[in-house]
């Protein structure tokens, strides 16, 4: 029962590395969209 509980615990550890792992590349993602976006405007500005 002792390495039951061990092995419960190493697995909610790697279920939350696993989250922030996602949780980094979604907000990689996001800053990108966000430079593609300032780029985009930086584009535009100059047009005008």
């Amino acid at each position: 029962r002792e390495s039951t509980r061990v092995f419960e615990r190493v697995r909610e550890r790697a279920l939350e590395r696993a989250l922030v792992r996602e949780r980094a590349k979604e907000s990689a993602r996001e800053s990108t969209r966000e430079s593609v976006r300032e780029r985009e405007n930086a584009r535009e500005s100059v047009r005008e």
